[in-house]
């Protein structure tokens, strides 16, 4: 027994040691060139690899290192990039037809998406071929992503950069999402894994490194057979942390609301569930907080202070819990339940104000101009359809 111990312990070492000399010595970068120029063939772009290896990380792993795909042929852009991305690989379950990843690491990566007028998104300056009309008689694809086919046990992205344009409206959106961190635990193609994602939007000092927005929940990809949903989500963000002109500098429906100076208070939203596709306010559950936020409008001479917001959102239907703010040295609150928003809308409304200063309500004017004085409550009840 003792020697076949010995034995077994001999074969383990060579072993090892064949694998690390494989490693050591094996050129995978030698196989870079055809790599470049499948891709090029396939994306119809020119693409740059600085490297590819194989290298041990905790496991035999895929190393690429400072890919490029330009958007244009003269590469004077960049549709994505990356500085290093690595790929571990359990080597046991690929006989049994299995693929099952270790990890999956992506260290600064950049991808440029862009939405055009016909509503398709695609990588800047990448055609997405289009799947053709079904034969006619031809029966719906059965999903062909077989339970463990594909697993991933971490995934991460590091140091990301995701710049956004939608040219499908008349004022076109821009939105970049920098120092972008997203970690996934055992991620699948047919079972929910989580995820955890933090990026810095607009933040108040250019470059600056800090991260604003954090979001975590649960997700299912949609397949042909069943529909992908997302659940447990939590967004949160402090609004101080967002600069209000690089936001109205992006978003052009910001910028005509005539809004100035910094916001200030948190913002947190919550979705219990959301089915993925074009039905998705069927089984959306969700509702969102303000705290202690405050915005000032160019049109009035008084800000909103301590603004409180509590809402939520079920199917359809959308309930404004509680509003409430101090203005022009008085108080405002609200409530409001809207039923089918997105068809029919029916609201029930109640809003009051307390002891607003009129003056306050009244544009900025000069100093010699009428003044209009005295103090204002209202109260409003009804409905609109």
């Amino acid at each position: 027994m003792k020697k076949f111990l010995i034995v077994m312990a001999v074969l383990f070492l060579c072993v090892v040691a064949g694998l690390g000399i494989f490693i050591a010595t094996f050129d995978a970068n030698r196989y870079g060139s055809v790599v470049v120029r499948k891709a090029s063939e396939a994306l119809g772009r020119p693409v740059h690899l600085g490297r590819l290896s194989l290298v041990w990380k905790n496991g035999i792993a895929l190393r690429l290192e400072d890919l490029i795909v330009y958007a244009d042929a003269e590469k004077t852009s960049k549709a994505l990039s990356l500085k290093e991305a690595s790929a571990v690989v359990r080597l046991l379950p690929l006989l049994h037809k299995e693929v099952q990843i270790a990890s999956i690491s992506i260290f600064k990566p950049f991808i440029h998406l862009v939405k055009n007028s016909d509503g398709s998104v695609q990588v800047e300056g990448i055609k997405t071929p289009m799947a053709g009309p079904a034969t006619t008689g031809q029966s719906a694809p059965s999903d062909a992503r077989t339970p463990g086919l594909l697993s991933v046990g971490s995934f991460t992205v590091e140091d990301g950069e995701l710049r956004f344009e939608d040219r499908s409206v008349s004022a076109p959106i821009s939105l970049s999402v920098r120092d972008l961190d997203v970690k996934v635990k055992n991620f699948s193609l047919t079972r929910p894994f989580s995820f955890n994602v933090a990026a810095s939007v607009f933040p108040p000092e250019a470059g600056s490194a800090k991260q604003n927005i954090h979001i975590t929940g649960t997700l299912l990809l949609p397949s042909a057979t069943k529909k992908g949903f997302v659940e447990k989500v939590t967004l949160q963000t402090g609004l101080a942390d967002l600069d209000l002109r690089e936001l109205a500098k992006a978003v052009p429906v910001v910028r005509s609301a005539g809004l100035e100076g910094n916001l200030g208070g948190k913002l947190e939203a919550q979705c219990q569930h959301a089915d993925l596709g074009p039905d998705i306010l069927k089984g959306l559950k969700a509702s969102v907080r303000l705290q202690n936020v405050a915005l000032k409008l160019q049109s009035l001479q008084s800000p909103f202070e301590n603004v409180q917001l509590t809402a939520n959102v079920s199917g359809e239907d959308l309930n404004v819990e509680n509003f409430s703010a101090n203005f022009a040295e008085g108080t405002v609150q609200a409530s409001a339940k809207v039923r089918h928003f997105a068809t029919q809308a029916i609201s029930d409304v109640k809003w009051s104000a307390r002891d607003l200063a009129v003056d306050e309500l009244m544009p900025a004017q000069s100093a010699n101009a009428p003044r209009l004085g005295g103090r204002l409550s209202l109260d409003f009840s009804g409905g609109a359809s």
